[in-house]
C-alpha cells in the first residue's frame, strides 16, 4: 500500500524536457495511415480552401503546414471528380445520435461532409456502428435512417451493406437518396478486419471518406480494410478538424504540458499513452483507466474494473514515468452507489475502496 503522501502525488518532481528534434522529409512518400492516404512531406503549402457549396466553417480548421504527416482531405480533393462517383463515408454515429444541440460544431462538421458529397453529385453510401443509449436493444437501421434524414434534410434509405449489389442499389435509388448500410455492430468480421468482408462492403465503391476520428486508433474492416479496394481514401471535414487540433496540441511548446487521459481499454491505447509519457510533463488519468493505474500502484480495486491482460503494459508505462521523473495523477474521492439500493450513495477515498 502506498503512503498517503505518495498516493496524493503519484509521481516525482518535474525535470526539464529536451528540445524536440525537428523532422523533415525531402520529397514525398505515400503511406497509408488508419484508412487515409498520407504523405510524409515537408508540407510547405497551405491546404486549399474548400469549394463553394460546402457548409463548413474555415475557422474550425487551422493551417497544419508544419506537420510531418499530411493527410489527403476532402477539401483538397477536386470537386469535379466527385460527380457520379459512388462514395463510402465512414461516419461517427455518436455525433449524429447523441448531439442534442444542433448548433454543435462537431455535429455540423460531420453533416457537412455528407451534404458536400451529395451536393457535388456523388452517390453517397453511409457506414457506421451504433448503439441506442439507455436501451438493451440496438436501434434499427430504418430508425437510424429516419433520424439521419431529419438531420440532413435529405432522404436516407437502408441497404444491405454485406452484399455485392451496392452499386446496383445506388443506380436504382438515384441521386436524391443516400444509402445507409447495415450496423457494423452486428458483424464480427468488422472487428477482425476481414478482407472478404471489407471487399463486400466496398463493392461498387470508388472513393472512401473516413470521418470517424474517434475510431482512428482501431483497425476495422470499415476504416482500414475497405481502403484496399477504393482508388482513393481521404479524410472528411470532421476528421480533418480533429486531426489538426491533435497536431496543435501535440506540438505545443507551452509548459507544463499535462495530458488528461480517459476512457477504457488500456491495451488498445498503450502505444499512444507511452508516446504521451515520453513528451509530457505529467499524466492525469480519469475514468476506467484510472482504476487500472491504481491497481498497478498497489491500491485495492474491484476486479471487474481491472484489465488483467494489460497489467504488463501498465507497469511499463509507470516505469517510463519514473525514468522521466514525471508525475501520474488520478482522482482521490469516489461516489459509490449501492447496487441493490441505487439511492444509497456514499463517498469513499481511494484507499477505502473495497476490492470486492
Amino acid at each position: 500500500m502506498l503512503s498517503q503522501a505518495t498516493s496524493r502525488y503519484l509521481g516525482w518532481s518535474r525535470i526539464p524536457m529536451p528540445k524536440s528534434r525537428e523532422v523533415r522529409t525531402m520529397g514525398t512518400k505515400l503511406i497509408w495511415h488508419h484508412g487515409c492516404r498520407c504523405w510524409i512531406t515537408a508540407a510547405t503549402e497551405k491546404p486549399t480552401t474548400i469549394a463553394s457549396g460546402a457548409e463548413f466553417n474555415d475557422n474550425d480548421c487551422t493551417d497544419c503546414s508544419d506537420s510531418v504527416f499530411h493527410v489527403q482531405t476532402l477539401r483538397e480533393f477536386p470537386i469535379k471528380k466527385l460527380y457520379g462517383e459512388v462514395v463510402l463515408v465512414r461516419f461517427d454515429s455518436g455525433l449524429l445520435l447523441n448531439s442534442k444541440d444542433l448548433d454543435c460544431v462537431p455535429l455540423n462538421r460531420a453533416l457537412s461532409t455528407i451534404k458536400y458529397l451529395h451536393n457535388a453529385g456523388a452517390k453517397v453510401v453511409l457506414l457506421s456502428s451504433w448503439f441506442q443509449s439507455n436501451a438493451s436493444v440496438l436501434l434499427s437501421e430504418e430508425a437510424f435512417a429516419d433520424h439521419l434524414s431529419w438531420l440532413l434534410k435529405v432522404k436516407v434509405v437502408t441497404a444491405n451493406g454485406a452484399s455485392a449489389i451496392t452499386q446496383l442499389k445506388m443506380k436504382e435509388s438515384g441521386k436524391s437518396d443516400i444509402l445507409l448500410l447495415d450496423n457494423m455492430t452486428n458483424f464480427k468480421e468488422e472487428v477482425a478486419n476481414s478482407v472478404d468482408f471489407a471487399k463486400s462492403l466496398s463493392s461498387g465503391i470508388s472513393l472512401f471518406v473516413n470521418d470517424s476520428f474517434s475510431l482512428s486508433h482501431r483497425i476495422l474492416a470499415s476504416t482500414v480494410g475497405v481502403t484496399r479496394f477504393c482508388y482513393a481514401s481521404i479524410a472528411g471535414f470532421h476528421f480533418e478538424a480533429e486531426l489538426v487540433q491533435l497536431m496543435k496540441i501535440s506540438e505545443t511548446k507551452r509548459r507544463p504540458y499535462i495530458a488528461i487521459i480517459g476512457g477504457s481499454n488500456f491495451q488498445r491505447k498503450a502505444k499512444a499513452m507511452h508516446h504521451l509519457a515520453s513528451i509530457c510533463d505529467g499524466l492525469i488519468f480519469i475514468g476506467k483507466l484510472a482504476f487500472q493505474m491504481m491497481h498497478c500502484f498497489g491500491l485495492r480495486i474491484p476486479a471487474h474494473l481491472v484489465e488483467y491482460d494489460a497489467v504488463e503494459e501498465t507497469l511499463e508505462l509507470i516505469k517510463l514515468t519514473k525514468v522521466r521523473n514525471i508525475p501520474i495523477y488520478f482522482q482521490k474521492d469516489f461516489l459509490c452507489v449501492n447496487v441493490g439500493k441505487p439511492k444509497l450513495q456514499e463517498i469513499f477515498t481511494y484507499d477505502e475502496i473495497s476490492a470486492g
